[in-house]
């Protein structure tokens, strides 16, 4: 297996077509968690002496003759609980050896938060979200600063992989850098399960309908989230979308160009729909899945409920985070969301965070250097939690081999953007709302996929 470190990411040209195409306002992934706010992390993990102590040392070399600076960023982004305070830890030795402190506030509701700052002439100094085109909508208006001018050409050139650069470019001007990437993912006990775990769609379909015959159920599918309900088969559907037609047909879904109705789309809906309409085949049937959350759905393979669980990168920490019999690599593991298409085998869709600034006072500056550096990037990869974007941290910092093989699964593959990191907030909102409907009633499909269009178009 290539090292995450010997491969340059390839990144899918597409990317910035469906950005240029796009002026509106648009969220991110759904996972965030409850409000939360605050300077360093009291629950940290501990993360390695030497990445913290380059990175207090890359921090110091930003202050101005030496000397501490006194001021706070302001951050909103969507993080809470465990994902929160990973992320904590990595701002932490920045915080000491600046003097800065990083006020971090995490809320499901950050769109709106965001924009009430925007509209009260008092923004957040830095957003941390999973939307691109959200970042484009405050470039277009006029509110963001040059995050390329601030960090410098060469140094996102030297640390970020061309594609990611140019998804951030808008006129010729970066206005935000990846803080992480995630992707979707099959997750499996390797001691329970006995399935494939390489090969296409249809020789896992295969297996799954013995196991619903059997009486096993072989998928864990939680979707309640509260109005984001739903969003977790979404994602299901659009990895199905990007591993049958490819990336530039889904990118389409963003500006118009694939219609929601168009029956390659509804034919994926209906694959994950057949998983969650046949009987036996998710634990529970589809009433249960609109009940579970998310992330408490992979614990059936654990309870002997489930064999497989759909879920992002950040699924291994949470997983194990709530079940201190979970061990990487022993009792869980993952496989790619198999291709239904050959052509697209080698094809991930990802989302991810990134960082966009309101401000550039010289304290915001340095924070937004510091998220850029290898040194920062390192502390991030290596609180077990995400894949560091940055193509010059060592594989070895990440905490466990499971992670290790992530980044390299993923940074190994032709990246193309998730539709959840491109459509437009009501159209999204749209789609999870269409996607539960299907769920609770199949006869639905064509109207719900009718109103996606509907709302698209309403964008003009």
């Amino acid at each position: 297996m290539r090292s995450p470190r010997s491969t340059r990411r390839r990144t899918t040209t597409v990317v910035g077509a469906a950005f240029a195409a796009l002026g509106v306002t648009l969220a991110g992934c759904a996972d965030a968690g409850s409000s939360a706010s605050g300077g360093s992390a009291a629950s940290a993990p501990e993360l390695p002496a030497q990445y913290v102590d380059a990175a207090k040392s890359f921090s110091e070399s930003l202050l101005s003759n030496g000397e501490k600076t006194e001021g706070t960023v302001t951050v909103v982004g969507t993080l809470a609980g465990t994902e929160r305070e990973r992320l904590l830890s990595a701002f932490a030795p920045f915080e000491e050896a600046t003097g800065i402190k990083v006020d971090y506030t995490g809320t499901e509701d950050y769109t709106t938060v965001i924009q009430a700052g925007v509209d009260s002439g008092n923004p957040v100094d830095v957003m941390t979200v999973s939307s691109m085109a959200m970042v484009r909508q405050y470039a277009n208006s006029g509110d963001l600063k040059d995050v390329g001018s601030i960090v410098g050409a060469d140094t996102l050139e030297k640390n970020f992989e061309q594609g990611l650069i140019d998804a951030a470019t808008f006129d010729d001007k970066t206005y935000a850098l990846y803080m992480s990437l995630d992707n979707f993912m099959v997750w499996y006990d390797p001691q329970k399960y006995d399935g494939p775990t390489d090969g296409d769609w249809d020789e896992l379909s295969a297996w799954t309908e013995q196991q619903a015959a059997s009486g096993s159920a072989p998928w864990c599918l939680g979707l309640s989230a509260g109005a984001s309900t739903g969003w977790p088969g979404t994602f299901m559907v659009f990895n199905q979308i990007m591993k049958s037609q490819g990336p530039e047909f889904t990118a389409g879904l963003a500006t118009g160009e694939t219609k929601w109705s168009d029956p390659k789309v509804k034919a994926a809906f209906e694959a994950i729909g057949e998983i969650v309409h046949t009987d036996g085949m998710v634990y529970g049937g589809p009433s249960a899945a609109l009940s579970t959350e998310p992330g408490a759905a992979g614990n059936g393979m654990y309870n002997d409920q489930c064999s497989l669980f759909e879920w992002g990168t950040y699924g291994a920490a949470t997983l194990m985070a709530g079940n201190p019999a979970v061990k990487a690599g022993e009792n869980l593991d993952f496989m790619p969301i198999p291709a239904e298409n050959p052509d697209y085998a080698g094809t991930e869709a990802y989302t991810g965070t990134v960082v966009a600034a309101f401000a550039d006072r010289p304290e915001v500056q340095s924070f937004l250097k510091y998220l850029a550096s290898d040194e920062a990037q390192t502390l991030i990869a290596a609180t077990g939690n995400y894949v560091a974007p940055n193509q010059n941290v060592p594989a070895e910092a990440y905490p466990n081999e499971l992670l290790k093989k992530i980044s390299t699964d993923l940074l190994s593959k032709d990246l193309a953007p998730l539709p959840s990191h491109t459509i437009d907030t009501s159209v999204r909102s749209t789609v999870y709302t269409a996607f539960s409907n299907y769920v609770q009633d199949a006869s639905t499909l064509d109207a719900g996929l009718k109103s996606i269009d509907d709302a698209q178009a309403a964008l003009g």
